[in-house]
């Protein structure tokens, strides 16, 4: 049974369409990072209650004034499972003129045009993404005042009530009993995160030549940071088939790039430098009271230095498209298998493609691993997932599948 990628109709996206934000990879390193169309201000936020909405744009006093004043502590991994709900947000309040204007709904806090959940095994012998398409026709829980709805997009989740919305949401699809902590960052967030690490090296497999987002790359390789990292991360048109699908593909193979980059510069081991990163960006983030600590964002980024490349997975969450809603999708077959995976936190095996927004990096292309030797670890419980759930592990190179 197969999948269908299905595209939505275009819009104007000179500042629109997918923001992303990856704390994770900024303090939680999770690699995750990826935005699209205009993220901001990041909230993390203790459970599913409200994560302080600090006005977009609007910076707050921070764990960095702290972390720049106090030597770095020894921080080892955190202990447990981890389930982190990164958000990113198409507002363009507070983004600045190249972001004005544009969107509809696209003021205060906007709409959660990406939507990734980040997991971490109790054991932390595996960890995975998922990442859920913004036109994902869905029940939407009543949120802070806002009546609930038998069916909505997904991405209208943030408008109706916030971070602690869209994590409810999240909840009542999957099933899960928890997602401890969500969050939102700013597209000047990403674009210092992306340049605090020194650039992440990306392939081309086909030529990338996107008017809306201004990115244009060639056929090969290309380390990117700042402004060009986030087109990158936002472009739609230029990758794939045009859909918001096939850029959550390109989006999983710039992270498991961003992950490896992270590995091969021993950033994931060194508290010092993931203190230098989590600095970089802070400003651009509003962080509740249960991660205002630098330190405890470290400590979950720790966690991913002792998990095997192959056990650390990007897959989009399976759907399809339905005739009831033309241009969306609905939840597809192997859906509940994926909702099994998340409420057990187990690893996943994955025999199917990369979706069409990557392919699999042709042999001229390829560039050796890093060496990722992490502790012993006992036997990992894993689930088989059908071929028609997409996606790709840190261990598989792909490259950005351009419209040539």
């Amino acid at each position: 049974m197969s999948e269908k990628n299905t595209s939505t109709p275009p819009t104007h996206e000179k500042g629109a369409g997918w923001s992303f934000a990856t704390k994770l990879v900024v303090a939680i390193a999770a690699v995750v990072l990826v935005s699209a169309g205009a993220i901001t201000a990041i909230a993390l936020g203790h459970g599913t209650s409200a994560a302080p909405q600090t006005a977009p744009g609007a910076s707050t006093s921070t764990p960095a004034a702290l972390a720049a004043a106090t030597p770095t502590p020894t921080i080892g991994p955190k202990a447990g499972p981890i389930n982190l709900l990164l958000v990113g947000t198409d507002t363009r309040t507070g983004q600045g003129a190249a972001f004005a204007g544009g969107l509809k709904d696209s003021s205060g806090v906007g709409n959660n045009d990406v939507t990734m959940l980040i997991q971490i095994a109790a054991d932390h012998t595996s960890a995975r993404v998922v990442s859920f398409p913004r036109d994902l026709m869905i029940p939407i829980p009543a949120c802070s005042g806002a009546g609930a709805s038998s069916v909505a997009q997904l991405n209208s989740s943030l408008y109706r009530g916030g971070t602690a919305c869209v994590a409810t949401t999240i909840k009542q699809l999957t099933g899960m009993a928890s997602i401890p902590y969500t969050a939102l960052i700013s597209f000047d967030g990403v674009e210092k995160l992306s340049t605090a690490i020194g650039g992440v090296p990306v392939c081309v497999a086909r030529a990338i030549n996107d008017p809306y987002t201004d990115l244009h790359l060639s056929v090969g390789w290309h380390t990117i940071s700042g402004a060009t990292a986030l087109s990158f991360l936002r472009t739609r048109h230029g990758v794939g088939d045009g859909s918001d699908l096939g850029r959550i593909n390109n989006q999983q193979s710039f992270l498991t790039d961003l992950l490896r980059t992270m590995f091969s510069k021993n950033v994931l081991t060194n508290p010092t430098k993931l203190y230098d990163i989590a600095s970089a960006v802070y400003q651009d983030m509003a962080v509740s009271d249960n991660l205002k600590n630098a330190a405890d964002l470290v400590s979950i980024t720790r966690i991913l230095a002792d998990i095997p490349l192959n056990r650390f997975s990007f897959l989009r969450y399976p759907t399809t498209s339905s005739p009831a809603y033309p241009n969306r999708v609905v939840p597809g077959a192997a859906a509940s298998l994926v909702n099994q995976v998340l409420r057990q936190n187990v690893n996943v095996k994955l025999t199917g493609g990369t979706g069409n927004g990557a392919v699999p990096a042709p042999s001229t292309l390829k560039k050796p691993l890093p060496t990722n030797t992490p502790k012993a670890k006992r036997t990992v419980t894993t689930i088989t997932l059908p071929s028609y759930v997409v996606g790709q592990t840190a261990a598989d190179r792909t490259c950005a599948n351009g419209q040539g």
